[in-house]
Parts: C-alpha cells; structure tokens; sequence
C-alpha cells in the first residue's frame, strides 16, 4: 500500500534513539496524533518527558520500505537534519505550518518522491 514514510527528529535523545520512523497514507494529520499524545507509545514518551521533535523528512514509500529504513539503525543517514542539509519543503513552503506553525520555518523539512 502506497503512502508515505517520515522521519520525526527529536531535540534530545530518549535513551538511545534521537528519530522517530513512521508511515502513513495521511503524514501530516499522523504526527498531529504523535503531538496530542494519541500517536505511537515512543512519541507518548518524548511528550511526557518533555522532549520535543519535529518532521524532518516526508518521502512517499510503503510499509516495506519502513521497516528498511527502521532496519539499518542509522537513521541519522535519512535525516536532513543530522547530515547538516539545508532542507527545503518541495511541495509548498506552509504546508507544515497550519499544523505548526510556531515550530516548523521554511528549513525545516524535506518532502520529496525519494530518498
């Protein structure tokens, strides 16, 4: 099934994971679920902890590519925000920001059609 993958990079490590990677048919209405606490039990925890994370890569892929991308435990090698890129939102630049917009700038994320 077609959807898309994304990547939620955290400010601060929770124990010893510094991203979040998920899937979805919907990304920006599923991090809204991480953000009110009714999303994954990993992003629950960042929330009760404090620990704040932001998209930083929305890319269209399947579940199996997921789970790669979970698999090689070097996500940092996904993330724009790890590689020092400047990353641009490809797809309209305030996309992010109806449902953050006191968080996410222009720079924030990368949608794109591939890895």
């Amino acid at each position: 099934m077609q959807g898309y993958i994304y990547i939620l990079h955290l400010d601060s490590k929770l124990s010893h994971a510094r991203h979040y990677v998920g899937w979805a048919k919907n990304p920006l209405a599923r991090i809204a679920h991480h953000k009110n606490g009714s999303g994954a039990r990993f992003t629950q925890v960042c929330n009760e902890q404090g620990i704040g994370y932001t998209p930083s890569l929305i890319v269209a892929g399947d579940r199996t590519e997921e789970r790669r991308i979970k698999n090689t435990h070097n996500v940092k090698r996904y993330c724009p925000h790890c590689m020092g890129e400047n990353v641009r939102d490809t797809l309209g630049e305030n996309l992010l920001h109806e449902f953050y917009p006191n968080e996410c700038s222009e720079n924030d994320i990368r949608i794109t059609d591939n890895l």
